[in-house]
């Protein structure tokens, strides 16, 4: 066992953070609404929204308490960058994003957390687990108890990589906090592909889905689609 989350926690750092594709695409569409109305591709698919879909919040400030542990394996050089977390995460915020519509919603999420970190000269691997409970102040969104999981792998030297390689996969399930219903699911796949112009310079593009079925009410309810499709490239240096 490299590292325990329940030992003493001896790390603690702040975080402020801010989703710039949710918050363009709130922009474009209160501010722009005919680019943003041509972008509708049929009744269900809108390509901006697409484009910037998969942010319930256009920011938030971050607490985490917990353990971060260096650890070499077997036959890895002192140089080898690995990391691993366990902890408390504490997040805030004030607004929440639906569908490309920014409505007020003071809300907090405590979350459990692990996370591993590998980086070699040519390859990066990472994995992390949460688990956590999110409240919101607004009566029309549901309060939720939610299971994550990710993990993002690079390598840069592999010369045919299979579809695993070179790839992420996220996954997140929420459930209503009062009936444990499930009312989103949620589900991201990126590939990548070096690009030469560096060691680490690589494109990718993903592609993913929120599946919702009662999360929103009221007033919301009617913004929400059922299923909203996420696109995303990405370039990195």
């Amino acid at each position: 066992m490299l590292y325990s989350i329940a030992s003493t926690p001896r790390f603690f750092l702040i975080e402020a953070s801010i989703n710039p594709l949710p918050v363009a695409g709130v922009y474009l569409k209160r501010q722009h609404s005919n680019i943003y109305e041509k972008s509708q591709i049929n009744d269900e698919l809108n390509f901006i929204q697409a484009l910037t879909e998969g942010f319930e919040e256009p920011y938030a400030l971050s607490f985490f308490l917990g353990n971060v542990v260096r650890f070499i394996r077997p036959n890895e050089s002192e140089n080898i960058n690995n990391k691993g977390y366990t902890g408390y995460l504490l997040s805030v915020g004030d607004k929440h994003i639906v569908s490309n519509n920014q409505i007020d919603d003071n809300w907090y999420e405590i979350e459990v957390k692990i996370k591993g970190d590998q980086e070699f000269t040519n390859k990066t691997l990472s994995w992390s687990l949460r688990t956590g409970v999110k409240i919101h102040s607004n009566d029309d969104i549901t309060d939720v108890i939610h299971f994550g999981l990710r993990r993002n792998h690079l390598d840069t030297a592999l010369i045919d990589p299979d579809f695993i390689d070179n790839s992420d996969i996220e996954y997140k399930i929420e459930l209503n906090k009062d009936t444990f219903e499930l009312v989103e699911q949620e589900l991201f796949i990126s590939k990548k592909w070096h690009i030469g112009f560096s060691e680490k310079s690589v494109f990718s593009f993903g592609i993913g889905f929120v599946l919702e079925s009662g999360k929103y009410s009221g007033a919301l309810a009617s913004n929400a689609n059922d299923f909203r499709l996420i696109f995303r490239p990405n370039l990195d240096f």
